[in-house]
Protein backbone atom coordinates (compact mmCIF):
# COMPACT_ATOMS: atom_id res chain seq x y z
CA UNK A 1 0.00 0.00 0.00
CA UNK A 2 1.54 3.63 -0.97
CA UNK A 3 2.14 6.16 1.67
CA UNK A 4 -0.13 8.69 1.20
CA UNK A 5 1.90 12.05 0.83
CA UNK A 6 -0.06 14.36 2.83
CA UNK A 7 -0.56 11.80 5.78
CA UNK A 8 3.09 11.55 5.81
CA UNK A 9 3.91 15.03 6.00
CA UNK A 10 1.29 15.52 8.53
CA UNK A 11 3.48 12.99 10.76
CA UNK A 12 6.81 14.11 9.82
CA UNK A 13 5.58 17.69 11.23
CA UNK A 14 4.09 16.39 14.19
CA UNK A 15 7.05 14.83 14.71
CA UNK A 16 9.70 17.46 14.61
CA UNK A 17 7.19 19.48 16.31
CA UNK A 18 7.36 17.56 19.58
CA UNK A 19 11.23 17.17 19.43
CA UNK A 20 11.51 21.04 19.46
CA UNK A 21 9.50 21.21 22.07
CA UNK A 22 11.71 18.89 23.92
CA UNK A 23 8.41 16.75 24.63
CA UNK A 24 8.90 12.51 25.10
CA UNK A 25 5.43 10.84 22.90
CA UNK A 26 4.15 9.81 26.75
CA UNK A 27 4.03 14.17 27.38
CA UNK A 28 2.79 14.97 23.92
CA UNK A 29 0.22 12.78 24.34
CA UNK A 30 -1.12 13.71 27.90
CA UNK A 31 -1.31 16.91 26.86
CA UNK A 32 -3.17 16.19 23.61
CA UNK A 33 -5.60 13.70 25.96
CA UNK A 34 -5.15 10.90 23.82
CA UNK A 35 -3.95 7.48 24.88
CA UNK A 36 -0.16 6.97 24.33
CA UNK A 37 -1.10 4.32 21.70
CA UNK A 38 -3.07 6.84 20.03
CA UNK A 39 -0.37 9.66 19.79
CA UNK A 40 2.27 6.88 18.60
CA UNK A 41 0.07 6.46 15.19
CA UNK A 42 0.47 9.88 14.57
CA UNK A 43 4.21 9.34 13.95
CA UNK A 44 4.49 6.04 12.71
CA UNK A 45 4.80 4.99 9.43
CA UNK A 46 2.01 2.78 9.04
CA UNK A 47 -1.22 3.95 7.08
CA UNK A 48 -3.10 1.10 7.93
CA UNK A 49 -5.81 1.57 10.08
CA UNK A 50 -4.88 4.80 10.83
CA UNK A 51 -7.51 7.64 9.93
CA UNK A 52 -7.42 10.52 12.70
CA UNK A 53 -10.59 12.84 13.35
CA UNK A 54 -10.10 16.13 12.73
CA UNK A 55 -10.80 16.72 16.65
CA UNK A 56 -7.77 14.06 17.40
CA UNK A 57 -5.14 16.48 15.03
CA UNK A 58 -6.64 19.42 16.68
CA UNK A 59 -5.58 18.22 19.98
CA UNK A 60 -2.59 16.82 18.76
CA UNK A 61 -1.50 20.50 17.44
CA UNK A 62 -2.75 22.23 20.63
CA UNK A 63 -0.24 20.06 22.38
CA UNK A 64 2.69 20.65 20.57
CA UNK A 65 1.70 24.69 20.29
CA UNK A 66 1.52 24.15 16.50
CA UNK A 67 -1.46 25.36 13.99
CA UNK A 68 -3.74 23.19 11.91
CA UNK A 69 -2.36 25.38 9.67
CA UNK A 70 1.17 24.12 9.81
CA UNK A 71 0.77 20.91 9.95
CA UNK A 72 -1.49 21.07 7.06
CA UNK A 73 0.54 23.13 4.75
CA UNK A 74 2.22 21.89 1.20
CA UNK A 75 5.12 20.01 1.64
CA UNK A 76 8.46 21.90 0.89
CA UNK A 77 10.59 20.58 -1.81
CA UNK A 78 12.55 18.87 0.95
CA UNK A 79 9.54 17.30 2.47
CA UNK A 80 8.94 15.96 -1.25
CA UNK A 81 12.55 14.54 -1.24
CA UNK A 82 12.22 12.89 2.05
CA UNK A 83 8.91 11.67 1.27
CA UNK A 84 10.22 9.75 -2.05
CA UNK A 85 13.32 8.87 -0.31
CA UNK A 86 11.22 6.95 2.23
CA UNK A 87 8.66 5.38 -0.21
CA UNK A 88 11.81 3.87 -2.62
CA UNK A 89 12.95 2.43 0.98
CA UNK A 90 9.74 0.98 1.60
CA UNK A 91 9.76 -0.54 -1.62
CA UNK A 92 12.67 -2.11 -0.94
CA UNK A 93 11.94 -3.43 2.56
CA UNK A 94 8.28 -4.80 0.88
CA UNK A 95 9.89 -6.71 -1.54
CA UNK A 96 12.45 -7.93 1.02
CA UNK A 97 9.77 -9.56 2.51
CA UNK A 98 7.72 -10.82 0.09
CA UNK A 99 10.99 -12.82 -0.85
CA UNK A 100 11.01 -14.13 2.39
CA UNK A 101 7.26 -15.00 2.57
CA UNK A 102 7.64 -16.97 -0.93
Amino acid sequence: MPVDPLLAVLRLRIREARVARGLTQEEAAERAGVPLRSYQRFEGRSTRNFNPTFVSVRAVAQALETSLDELAKEPSPEERQALEDMQGHLRVRRKSVDRYEN
